[in-house]
């Protein structure tokens, strides 16, 4: 039992990563890097 619920807890914490990698892709504006390049050019 204690095995099944420890690869459940390994699921849960890829699939939530996979869900931030989603949205830093979705809003590449806002990310801290934009404005990296931004300050780069100046």
């Amino acid at each position: 039992m204690e095995n099944s619920s420890l690869e459940q807890n390994i699921e849960t914490v890829i699939f939530s990563l996979l869900e931030i990698k989603k949205k830093i892709k979705e809003t590449p504006k806002e990310s801290p890097c934009h404005d990296c390049e931004k300050l780069k050019e100046k």
